[in-house]
């Protein structure tokens, strides 16, 4: 029987405390989380729109929304190799009436996948199926979609040509072919532009000079109409089907082309007109749309319903006026939304055409933004962010698993101020909070608890003497709790209230802003000074504020970074850990550089150099060390040391991402992009880790303790070639299930959630149980007595237990003395246990021959009356109640255990006793190493 003792893991020695100082050598810098943000919705696709199901087709991938009057809410994202692969096939898309399917159509290869829209906008395949095969012996002339009808134009060999249509039938997911028609024209193919109407049994085909008109047949396409028109662009040319009034509409030059049609769709009259003269508006074919019982006519920022009137042309009644209203790419099949994507969504609601809405939905909006060029992006509370990119405003959680994710998001316009453009506005980190201002405007932003609430406050900035604050050019974050603004000739102080913001102080400054509010100062703070990098009089001017007043201190000359050369350039700065970093860009040549300068006996002091620019700010690390993330024609991470003589320290290769960020802890944020971690590399307390596996019992090895607890949990453990009887979880759980295996070492590889990956090894130790020192056969008479030492038959054993009892069998410690009335072959299953705690499990057999002769031996016993002989020619079975079986050879016996084994002095084989005798006869002793 094997038992399970849970093996801990204890490590050796004692961790070093956390330091300020970061060893440089034990650092990594990498790519954690990519952003929620992916480029689906970007322009270049499809947008349909059915039931509440707004799809949107992007340059990368597929977006999925909701639509009803609260709004059009982001749903789902899928992207293209989703739906196809390679993902440089082109796909139709098309939504089913009531918006809960979608079909998918791989023109390359003729597969059409349908696909059921759930209630939480996931998708399920539904049906793939393949169409058009085999294909027919024609020349491919051209192809469309529309309706969810793919029409296939070809032409064979002699002359003729071949439409095929194939239709979605949406209720039993099926995309088959809907109709095989021919049709006879002597145009050249590649001069024909065709037009089809499946529903309706009509095509046009337009060359440059005819307009042909085909109705289906019981033979094919016949030619209704042949009509001569000089088009200009045929293959430009449109057409629309108006089935409200029986009219097909052909775009023609300045003109419309009408042709007037039967109930039969005949033609009856063919007229021309020019455009506003049909229609009543400036208007084309192109700005035509219809629904079931609506022709709407689209104009710039306006939406019109047409109506016929007496005099056969359409008379045009307005239904609303809109900057949103720019181009009608779809309208749902009930013909009550009409679908508008620019730069956002836009959706009307003409269900009642009294009462007409409009659904906005601002580009982006649901989740994080793509980052813009002006993109502000701050810390906000303890774990989350805010950002704003000119038209959303939009709260983000910071997570080291998945870097910055969506909670919220609002649309913000701020409007440009008269005696200011563009300027006059700010947003500064002030304490946990972030503020916005605009002119003499505030608005505070806060969470708190799960930071899942953005909270505001807003107000108006005042001076003490109620004076109009007046224009400002620059604002600067000073603590956490004030902020300046200066306009160059003054600056003024404000710090937090209950209720908003009060001044402090106001003092005069003079820094110069051109008219714009644009200047050559660079504004640097830390460590309460206010450092002015001004290019013009090429010296760094320092201020210190004392929380009363800005004083001046001293004016530090350029020195190295004023060369006189007129193609110089002082270009970004940075102010960190009390050193100036310059990007500098020198020569015609623009060679660039980044220059890092420490201040000393008010002279700028050059202490290192590295060419090429930043990708991102410098990232300080601790008092004196910073990471510097530079494009020197390769990506390259460096650390400025500047306690050390050698302070560049490269520490490789760079892949991350690239512009601002906003710091949290050891990650850095970059908006739009991902998050990149700065921290120690992966590295286990051990490099080796000894184990001890005993025969017989079941253990289990926590490999989380190799690492600090913060991680523990977080890791996921991975090892090949695992011998017999040791497995290992993802979650770093060695177990070993007690079976026979052997020494080992096993290489150990280990990721955490910011892939960093480490590796080691675990040495496994196989302890064997007692084995057995001779034969386990014992050779007895019926009715004889026979006793035997157990602990005499195998090697080294510490202890034994018997499993259950045979025949009439008493045990007394070790020894057992066993009679059988019948003969047979009987086993005796017994387990021992060494020094080393190892157990194995043998099975002593008696071969039990039968008495001859009459024998009044004092040993001999009658039979249980419960046992019985059944045997049956050469395998033997014998069963009673008891609950024990054993195979060997072609002999299975069963025996009764209802005769229970005495007890004098011994355990009489119970589980408890073996337990005890491990605990307390097995010497202390550890059974897991660490080796370095």
């Amino acid at each position: 029987m094997q038992y399970l003792i849970i093996g801990m893991l204890f490590i050796m020695g004692v961790m070093k405390q956390a330091q300020a100082q970061v060893d440089v050598s034990q650092l990594s810098v990498y790519k954690v989380a990519e952003h929620e943000y992916i480029n689906y919705e970007a322009s270049g696709g499809v947008s349909k729109i059915a039931g509440n199901t707004l799809f949107r087709e992007g340059r990368e991938g597929n977006t999925l929304y909701h639509v009803d009057s609260q709004g059009i809410t982001f749903k789902r994202q899928y992207p293209k190799s989703h739906f196809v692969e390679p993902t440089n096939i082109i796909v139709e898309y098309e939504l089913s009436d009531d918006g809960k399917k979608l079909l998918s159509i791989d023109k390359a290869n003729e597969i059409a996948k349908i696909w059921q829209i759930n209630a939480d906008f996931s998708l399920e395949l539904l049906s793939e199926i393949g169409f058009n095969k085999p294909p027919e012996e024609m020349r491919f002339v051209d192809e469309a979609f529309q309706d969810g009808h793919y029409i296939l134009y070809g032409q064979r060999e002699d002359g003729t040509f071949v439409r095929k249509v194939f239709a979605w039938d949406q209720a039993n997911n099926r995309f088959s072919q809907h109709s095989r028609l021919t049709f006879n024209n002597t145009t050249p193919s590649h001069e024909l532009e065709f037009h089809s109407y499946p529903e309706q049994g009509l095509m046009v085909a337009v060359s440059p000079e005819t307009l042909y008109l085909y109705q289906e047949s019981g033979q094919g396409f016949e030619l209704k109409l042949e009509q001569g028109f000089e088009f200009f662009s045929h293959n430009r040319i449109v057409t629309k089907l108006d089935t409200i009034n029986h009219r097909l509409l052909v775009h023609y030059w300045k003109e419309t082309i009408t042709l007037e049609l039967d109930t039969n769709n005949s033609v009856t009259a063919v007229t021309t007109l020019p455009h506003e003269s049909l229609f009543g508006l400036d208007i084309t074919v192109h700005n035509l749309h219809q629904t079931a019982d609506r022709l709407i006519a689209q104009t710039l920022g306006c939406l019109h319903t047409l109506s016929l009137n007496d005099t056969n042309t359409y008379t045009a009644t307005e239904l609303e006026c809109n900057p949103s209203v720019y181009n009608i790419s779809d309208i749902s099949a009930d013909g009550s939304k009409l679908l508008m994507p620019n730069r956002g969504l836009n959706v009307v609601d003409i269900t009642n055409i009294n009462d007409i809405k409009r659904i906005t939905r601002p580009l982006e909006q649901g989740r994080i933004k793509s980052p813009g060029n002006s993109q502000m992006n701050l810390p906000l509370g303890e774990h989350s962010s805010l950002s704003y990119n000119g038209t959303l405003l939009t709260h983000s959680h910071l997570t080291p698993e998945q870097g910055q994710t969506f909670v919220s998001d609002r649309a913000l316009e701020q409007a440009s101020i008269p005696e200011c453009g563009y300027r006059c506005k700010a947003w500064l980190a002030v304490g946990k909070e972030v503020v916005a201002l605009h002119g003499d405007q505030f608005t505070r932003y806060s969470v708190s608890g799960e930071e899942d609430t953005l909270a505001t406050l807003s107000g108006i900035l005042t001076l003490t003497d109620s004076t109009p604050l007046g224009n400002w050019y620059k604002a600067i974050a000073l603590n956490e709790t004030e902020f300046m603004l200066t306009d160059g000739n003054s600056l003024s102080v404000f710090t937090k209230t209950q209720t908003g913001f009060a001044h402090k102080f106001t003092q005069n400054i003079d820094i110069e802003f051109d008219y714009y509010g644009y200047t050559d100062v660079d504004f640097l703070y830390q460590n309460n000074q206010l450092n002015l990098f001004d290019r013009d009089n090429k010296q760094l001017v320092r201020y210190n504020y004392t929380g009363d007043e800005l004083t001046y201190d001293t004016a530090i000359p350029f020195g190295p970074l004023d060369s006189g050369d007129i193609f110089d350039r002082n270009l970004s700065t940075y102010m960190l850990n009390d050193r100036l970093i310059v990007e500098t860009q020198r020569g015609y040549q623009y060679i660039r550089a980044t220059k890092i300068f420490r201040i000393e006996n008010n002279t700028l002091i050059e202490e290192a150099s590295l060419p090429g620019t930043l990708l991102a700010p410098p990232h300080a690390l601790s008092g004196t060390q910073m990471v510097l993330l530079t494009d020197q024609g390769d990506d390259k991470i460096f650390v400025f040391d500047s306690s050390v003589d050698d302070s560049l320290i490269e520490l490789g290769d760079y892949n991350g991402y690239k512009g601002s960020y906003t710091p949290k802890g050891q990650l850095l944020h970059f908006y739009g992009q991902g998050s990149v971690f700065v921290s120690k590399i992966l590295q286990p307390i051990a490099d080796t880790l000894d184990i001890t596996t005993l025969q017989g019992v079941k253990a289990e090895f926590d490999l989380n303790e190799l690492f600090n607890a913060s991680l523990h949990g977080k890791l996921t453990f991975s090892a090949e070639n695992l011998p017999a009887g040791l497995t290992l979880s993802a979650q770093g759980l060695m177990r070993f299930d007690g079976t026979v295996t052997y020494d080992t070492n096993i290489t150990v590889n280990v990721l955490d959630g910011h892939q960093r990956t480490a590796t080691f090894s675990v040495h496994n130790t196989f302890m064997p149980g007692p084995e057995p020192k001779d034969s386990l056969l014992i050779e007895m008479t019926q009715n004889e007595s026979y006793t035997v030492d157990l602990k005499t038959l195998v090697e080294d054993a510490l202890a034994v237990t018997v499993n259950h009892a045979e025949g009439d069998m008493t045990l007394s410690g070790s020894t057992i003395t066993i009679t059988f009335y019948e003969p047979g072959l009987y086993q005796l299953p017994f387990s021992a246990v060494n020094v080393h705690g190892a157990v194995a499990t043998h099975v002593l057999k008696f071969d039990v021959s039968k008495q001859t002769g009459n024998s009044n031996s004092d040993s001999e016993k009658e039979p249980d009356l419960g046992a019985q002989d059944s045997s049956n020619g050469g395998d033997t079975e014998t069963t009673t109640n008891g609950n024990t079986s054993s195979n060997t050879g072609n002999t299975k016996s069963t025996t009764n255990t209802s005769n229970t084994a005495k007890n004098d002095g011994g355990s009489g084989g119970s589980m408890a006793w073996l337990l005890m005798a491990m605990t307390l006869l097995l010497p202390k002793r550890n059974r897991f190493r660490r080796v370095r």
